[in-house]
C-alpha cells in the first residue's frame, strides 16, 4: 500500500491572492517570514532556513498558475523524492479552498512516520496560512504567541 497526504481547508480569500501569496517570490518570502523562517530566492528555486537551524532546499521554479492550474513540485523533505501538488479552487469570491496532495511512502514503519510528519507540517501550513490571509495574525511573532503582521 502507498500513502499520500491530503490535506484542504477553507480560506475567506479570492483564489488569486492565495495563488499569488504561492508563487510570487516577494509574497511567499513574507509569509515565511511571518512565522519566523527565512526563504530566500536563489536561481535553483528558493532555500528554505526553518527556524535559523534546519536548511532546506526547494527546487521550485514555478509560473503565476492560471484560473484552475495547480502548482506541482517534487522534493524530499523527508528523505525521500515525493510529489506535491497545491491546487487552489474558488467557491465563490471570496471564498476558496486550498488542497495539498504529496505522495507517496510505503507503508514501512518508517515510510508511516514520514507520512504522520508531513500530515502534522501540512496541516500546519494551511492553518498558518488561512490565520496570514484571512487576518494577518502569525502563530509567533519574535516568540510571542499571537503576533500579527500586515498581509
Amino acid at each position: 500500500m502507498r500513502l499520500k497526504a491530503i490535506t484542504e481547508l477553507y480560506i475567506y480569500k479570492p483564489r488569486q491572492i492565495i495563488q499569488e501569496t504561492l508563487v510570487v517570490p516577494e509574497r511567499l518570502i513574507a509569509y515565511f517570514k511571518a512565522y519566523d523562517n527565512d526563504l530566500k530566492a536563489t536561481s535553483y528555486g528558493y532555500l528554505w532556513t526553518k527556524n535559523k537551524h534546519k536548511k532546506v532546499k526547494l527546487h521550485l521554479h514555478p509560473p503565476l498558475p492560471k484560473t484552475d492550474e495547480v502548482l506541482t513540485f517534487t522534493w524530499n523533505f523527508t528523505g525521500i523524492t515525493t510529489d506535491v501538488s497545491i491546487s487552489v479552487t474558488e467557491i465563490s469570491s471570496n471564498l476558496s479552498k486550498i488542497i495539498i496532495i504529496e505522495k507517496e511512502w510505503d507503508s514501512s514503519p518508517d515510510g508511516m512516520a514520514q507520512y504522520n510528519k508531513q500530515m502534522r507540517i501540512w496541516s500546519y501550513f494551511v492553518v498558518r496560512l488561512k490565520l496570514y490571509l484571512e487576518h494577518g495574525l502569525t502563530m509567533y511573532k519574535g516568540n510571542n504567541l499571537g503576533g500579527s503582521t500586515s498581509v
